[in-house]
Formats: C-alpha cells, structure tokens, sequence
C-alpha cells in the first residue's frame, strides 16, 4: 500500500519519466493499485486524473478477468461521480473498451454453444451513418452457465436476446439489466418465475417481449404493464 501510494504521488511529478515509470508501475500492480487509483481520480489533480484513468484504461485490456472486471467496475463508477472531468473521461474509455471487446466476447459466445448473428443497416440519423447490431442466441447447447452471461453485456450494439431451455432462470433475465439498445427479447421454455419480470422495464430500447411456455402468472402482469413501449 506505501508503494502505491508513493506511485500515486508520482503521477502529477514535474519530472514526465516519472510520471511515465509510476503510471507503469500502477499497471504492473494490478487489482492492489484500483481503489487507491480511484479515489486519486477523484481528489487529485488533473494530470493525476487523466494518467490514472489511463492506468483503469490498461486494467481493462487485462487477460485477468478478475481484475478486468474490476478496472471496468472502477471506470462505472467514476462514470456516474460528479467529477465532471473523471465521468466524462471515465465514459469514454469505457466506450473504448466496449469495442475491444466486441470480438472477444463473440469468440467466447460461440465457444460456449450460443450463436451470434451480425447485421449492418445504413440509417439517417442527422446523415447516413452505417451501423452493426448483433442478435444472441443461447438454448440448452450453453455450456457457461449463469456466470459466462457477461460475455453478452460485451456487446454494445446488441439488438436481440433469445433464451431457451429450463436453465435459463431469474437470474439469466437480471443479467439483461441496463442494456440499452437491446430491443427484442425472447424466452423459451425457462424456469423464470414473476421476479423477472421486474427487469424487463429497465430496458429503455425494448419494443418486443415473448415469453412462451414459462411459469409466469398473472402476478406479472402488475410489473409488465410498466413497460412503456413492448
């Protein structure tokens, strides 16, 4: 921690290879290095914050999952703050991150038994502007569980879900969370109960919602009537 601190420190020194030797450092220390990186982005000053940002930055290219996941979560966080500088930066790293992704998490979809479809429309939206969605399927060929879900939050213009198969539960529906292009969602078959149905509504792009040969009753319809636009 007294290193870390120390490297902290060194991010905002006169000297530009010191700077550059701490920010490395921070990187090589990986998960140890996130909160205390956080809260300097938060307090310091600007060149602190822009260098630690670019430390979470690197953090969230890392191999290790763990800490992966956790420079993202950091990233989140300094996102929704009310430093203004740190959320903006913060959002557009995550944004950068998003996208470096993309093909890993399509790579990891398809080696755990689902599918993914990939389109591209040319819209106008103030000029035309070409653009690619991505549709996910995954029935009972899944083979990552509940946990290997986050490979499709991976996706940033994800367009359609579709579940299949008595796996699938309330907690593969909360995974869906917050997804903000996602439009059409399809369940198959599953084992959701009504507390699903309370996720649908965060999803502010859904437009079509099927629901086949699940335990859904009419207690549901309390939380699916809120859905503004399905």
């Amino acid at each position: 921690p007294s290193q870390v601190k120390d490297w902290i420190e060194s991010l905002s020194a006169n000297r530009v290879s010191e700077r550059e030797e701490a920010m490395q450092r921070l990187i090589d220390a990986g998960a140890p290095a996130i909160e205390p990186v956080v809260q300097a982005i938060t307090d310091g000053p600007a060149e602190t914050t822009d260098r630690g940002l670019n430390v979470l930055r690197q953090l969230g290219l890392s191999d290790d999952e763990q800490i992966e996941d956790a420079a993202r979560e950091a990233l989140t966080q300094l996102a929704s703050g009310d430093n203004g500088r740190a959320a903006s930066r913060a959002k557009n790293t995550l944004q950068y991150l998003n996208e470096l992704r993309q093909d890993r998490a399509i790579s990891k979809i398809r080696e755990l038994g689902g599918t993914v479809e990939q389109s591209t429309v040319n819209r106008f939206i103030g000029g035309w502007q070409i653009s690619t969605t991505y549709d996910v399927k995954i029935d009972e060929s899944w083979t990552g569980g509940g946990k290997a879900l986050k490979y499709v939050r991976w996706l940033p213009d994800l367009r359609m879900v579709t579940f299949r198969g008595p796996q699938v539960n309330d907690r593969w529906v909360e995974s869906l969370v917050g997804l903000e292009k996602l439009s059409i969602v399809e369940l198959n078959r599953t084992s959701i109960s009504d507390v699903a149905a309370k996720h649908f509504k965060t999803l502010p792009s859904l437009n079509q919602l099927s629901v086949k040969y699940s335990p859904l009753t009419d207690a549901a319809v309390d939380e699916l009537k809120h859905i503004k636009t399905a």
